[in-house]
C-alpha cells in the first residue's frame, strides 16, 4: 500500500470523526442526490481467485479497530457487545459473501465518494473512489466468486448538464480483481440484483424508464426492456426473471438457459388460472420472489406464493387474509416470514424454507415485522417504533424486548453490522457502523 493511499484513507477517517449526524446515516450517492437504489445480497466466495486487484483499486488490508465498552442496551440480539469492531463506512453495509460494502461520504478534502470492501470481522480488504454524483452498487454471485458491481459516471454539470454517461464493472469482493468492464448501462442499479435503469436527470422519481439486465458472469446485456413484449423483473446471481410477450420466463444467464416458464408451474389452491405474475421480490434473499395468481371466479384476493427462482418450485403459500403482501427471509436460518405492506391486518406468518410447512401464524400480531436477520424476527410494538421485540423466527416466541436499533445486515456465518450511536465509537454525535458475532 503506497504512502499516497495510506494518507488518503487517514484523512477520510479522520473527516468521519468529525461528519455531522446527518450524513452519516445516509447510503451511497442516495446522499448526494438521492437518486441511485443499493441493492444487498449474498454468497459464498470462492477458493480459485485471482490475485491482483484491478488498477483503479486500492488494497487496504487494514484491521478492524476493537470497540470497548458498548451499551448493551444499544446492540441488538444475539449481537455480543464484546465481539463488536467498527466497520470503515459512513453508510448502512450491504452483506457480500463473506463480509460487506459500505461507502465513504465525499468531504471538503476528498470530493470522491469511496466504496470499502471489509471481511466479516470488519476488516478493510479494499476500496475504489468514483464520481459521487449519481452512484450506486450491486452484490452477485457467479463462478464461485461473490461479486461486486460498481456504478462510476462522467457527469460534469458544465460539460454533460443532467446526461452522464454510465458504466458499471463488476470485481471479486475479496480481492478487487475487475472481472469485467467496464460496460455502458442506462442508469442506476435499481435491483433486485443487476436490473439498471434509466433515472430523471433533474427530480427524483420511481419511473427507471427503461431497464437492463447484465449476466455477473461477464457483465453482458441479458434482457433489454427496449426489446418488443420484454419487462425485466427480477435478477439474482444469474438467474434473471422477465415477462416476455405476456408470460413469465426465468433464464439462467451465467450457463444461456432456460429456467422454467410461468405455463409450466403448478398453480396453488384457490388460483383461478394457470398463469402467475411477478408480484415482489421476497426481502433478504434474492433467490426467492413473489408471484400472484389470480383468484378463483375471478373475484377476491389473489394468491400469492413464495417461489424458489431458480426451479420455480412453490415454497409457501401465503395466508389469505394478507393484504399488500410481503416476504422476507433470513439469510442465515433461510426461515421465511409473511406479512402485510401495510402492517394493517396483524397477520404474520412463518414457512420452513425446504418443506414450505407453516412454522406458526400469529392472526393479531401487536408487532409490525421489520428485519428478518440471524434466525431472529424482529419487529416494533409502538406506533413510534421506539419500543421493539425480538422473535425466535422459527418458533415465534418473544426472545427479547428492548430499545436497540435493527441489525443491518448479516453474513451467511452470522456476522451481523449494527447502527450504533456516534459515542460509542468516540464521535460527538450522529452514529456509526460496527460488526459483531452472536452470543
Amino acid at each position: 500500500m503506497t504512502g499516497n493511499a495510506v494518507d488518503k484513507t487517514t484523512g477520510k477517517r479522520q473527516a468521519r470523526q468529525a461528519r455531522r449526524a446527518a450524513a452519516l446515516g445516509a447510503a451511497g450517492c442516495a446522499a448526494a442526490i438521492a437518486l441511485a437504489a443499493c441493492v444487498g445480497g449474498s454468497g459464498t466466495a470462492g477458493e480459485d481467485r485471482g490475485t491482483r486487484a484491478a488498477d483503479e483499486v486500492t488494497v487496504l488490508d487494514e484491521p478492524a479497530e476493537p470497540l470497548h465498552g458498548v451499551d448493551g442496551r444499544d446492540v441488538p440480539p444475539p449481537v455480543d457487545p464484546g465481539t463488536l469492531a467498527l466497520l470503515p463506512v459512513d453508510s448502512r453495509p450491504t452483506a457480500v459473501g463473506d463480509g460487506f460494502i459500505g461507502t465513504v461520504l465525499p468531504t471538503a478534502e476528498d470530493p470522491d465518494l469511496t466504496f470499502v470492501l471489509t471481511g466479516a470481522d470488519g476488516t478493510a480488504r479494499w476500496s475504489r473512489s468514483v464520481n459521487p454524483s449519481c452512484t450506486s452498487f450491486a452484490v452477485s454471485h457467479a463462478e464461485g466468486r461473490d461479486i461486486v458491481v460498481l456504478l462510476d459516471n462522467d457527469f460534469d454539470p458544465l460539460r454533460n448538464g443532467a446526461d452522464p454517461a454510465t458504466e458499471a464493472s463488476g470485481y471479486d469482493a475479496v480481492t478487487g480483481e475487475r472481472l469485467w468492464g467496464p460496460v455502458d448501462v442506462p442508469g442506476a442499479a435499481i435491483g433486485p440484483g443487476l436490473v439498471f435503469g434509466d433515472m430523471p436527470g433533474t427530480v427524483v422519481s420511481d419511473d427507471g424508464g427503461a431497464k437492463v439486465a447484465l449476466s455477473p458472469a461477464d457483465g453482458s446485456v441479458r434482457a433489454d426492456e427496449n426489446d418488443d413484449g420484454v419487462v425485466v423483473h427480477h435478477e439474482h446471481d444469474g438467474a434473471l426473471l422477465v415477462e416476455d410477450g405476456g408470460e413469465l420466463r426465468a433464464r439462467d444467464t451465467v450457463a444461456d438457459r432456460e429456467l422454467w416458464t410461468g405455463d409450466e408451474l403448478s398453480p396453488p389452491a384457490g388460483a383461478g388460472g394457470r398463469v402467475p405474475a411477478y408480484a415482489a421480490a421476497v426481502e433478504g434473499d434474492g433467490g426467492r420472489v413473489l408471484l400472484s395468481w389470480a383468484p378463483a371466479g375471478g373475484s377476491g384476493r389473489p394468491v400469492t406464493t413464495v417461489n424458489d427462482l431458480r426451479t420455480g418450485a412453490t415454497l409457501a403459500v401465503l395466508p389469505g387474509g394478507i393484504a399488500e403482501p410481503r416476504a422476507l427471509a433470513d439469510p442465515v436460518s433461510g426461515v421465511i416470514v409473511a406479512t402485510s405492506v401495510a402492517d394493517g391486518g396483524g397477520v404474520i406468518a412463518a414457512y420452513d424454507p425446504e418443506s414450505g410447512r407453516e412454522l406458526w401464524r400469529a392472526d393479531g400480531a401487536d408487532h409490525a415485522p421489520r428485519v428478518l436477520l440471524g434466525g431472529r424476527l424482529f419487529g416494533a410494538r409502538s406506533d413510534d417504533g421506539a419500543d421493539r421485540v425480538a422473535l425466535a423466527a422459527a418458533e415465534g416466541t418473544v426472545e427479547e424486548r428492548g430499545a436497540w436499533p435493527f441489525p443491518v445486515a448479516a453474513t451467511a456465518s452470522g456476522a451481523t453490522a449494527v447502527e450504533l450511536p456516534g459515542t460509542a465509537c468516540g464521535r460527538a454525535e450522529g452514529t456509526c457502523f460496527a460488526v459483531g458475532t452472536p452470543r
